[in-house]
């Protein structure tokens, strides 16, 4: 197919549970339809999915209200309508968003700024008040349902509690001992965020409560596309900058790589040798998952508060509606529920 490949639905080769048929590349709906070849095809129950990319929140929940869609998935304000029925259905992805710290400037690569930010920022605010969209409050580098205690069964962050809880007076304590260790009484800093609604309330916030805790701080906020985001990140164009890194494996150790010395997507350029020490060591502790678990415990301690790399603000959720007339709907942290699972009740 050469360069053909994957700009249509013509030019796809999969061997899923469903072909792609009618996408042109540029139209907005398209047909999923049983592949009679998938290795597990006597099982799939629903032969035929229409798809329709849809671009606005408001538009969705009226279809879905219209009983035009029998799956929606919802943002903002419509969560509120549907949260408690039995319509809903939310799952977290696999992923936290934060604020990182350019450590390759003289002017973010400190502790004591670092750890104001952790102090100041309050997660349940945001998540509740200012976004209120599903989220969830995040104080870890791991987010919910990657990994589980060996042992208990609990989840990674159950077990690693809280790293951060609101403390003005130890924000304010922190950000003297910044302003000092700078040897200036004012400072003034760009915090870079994704170009959307979400992100400009939760810039917004971070804006207010930094300039109106801290004495001599200025915030700047800037919002740009995610991929202007990304491009600023690798060139480290940035102070700091709300981002989140996707995990797509099940194991904490993956999102903790983020602070790794030489990690492709380590953000801030960290280079931290005890931290490294304790990726390492629990990359050789494969055979024993007892004393794997703690070690990366450790580590998601370390890096987020002890020395508060990353300061983790929320996990977002992905908010599905469906019609009861569907049944074996399924939601997961890694990808889109699967069609094949689903079933006409």
């Amino acid at each position: 197919m050469g360069n053909k490949y994957g700009t249509a639905s013509e030019y796809m080769v999969t061997n899923g549970a469903y072909q792609m048929n009618g996408w042109t590349g540029t139209n907005s709906s398209f047909m999923f339809t049983k592949n009679s070849n998938y290795w597990s095809a006597k099982r799939v129950q629903i032969e035929k999915v229409k798809v329709r990319v849809i671009k606005t929140p408001m538009t969705a929940a009226n279809e879905f209200k219209n009983k035009h869609l029998d799956i929606a998935q919802l943002s903002d304000e419509y969560i509120k309508t549907y949260k408690n029925t039995k319509y809903y259905h939310a799952t977290p992805q696999a992923v936290v968003r934060g604020i990182y710290f350019n450590e390759t400037s003289d002017k973010t690569n400190n502790q004591h700024l670092r750890q104001a930010f952790g102090y100041l920022i309050d997660r349940e605010a945001i998540t509740s008040n200012v976004m209120n969209d599903g989220s969830m409050p995040q104080s870890n580098a791991v987010p919910k349902g990657i990994m589980t205690n060996p042992i208990t069964g609990a989840d990674f962050t159950k077990d690693a509690g809280t790293q951060f809880k609101v403390d003005k007076k130890k924000a304010q304590s922190e950000w003297s001992a910044y302003l000092q260790s700078i040897g200036k009484n004012n400072a003034t800093f760009t915090m870079t965020f994704d170009d959307d609604s979400t992100s400009r309330k939760v810039g917004a916030y971070i804006q207010y409560a930094a300039e109106h805790t801290f004495k001599g701080i200025s915030i700047n906020t800037k919002y740009v596309p995610h991929s202007q985001v990304v491009s600023e990140v690798l060139k480290q164009d940035f102070d700091m900058v709300n981002i989140g890194l996707s995990v797509n494996v099940p194991d904490a150790a993956y999102p903790l790589a983020i602070g790794k010395t030489g990690y492709g997507l380590n953000f801030s350029k960290v280079s931290d040798k005890t931290y490294d020490g304790y990726l390492t060591m629990a990359a050789t502790q494969v055979s024993d998952t007892k004393k794997r678990y703690e070690t990366l415990q450790v580590a998601n301690e370390y890096f987020t508060k002890i020395k508060a790399y990353m300061v983790p603000i929320y996990q977002p959720v992905t908010a599905n509606v469906v019609t009861d007339k569907i049944g074996g709907f399924k939601g997961n942290s890694f990808h889109s529920p699967a069609y094949q699972d689903m079933y006409w009740k």
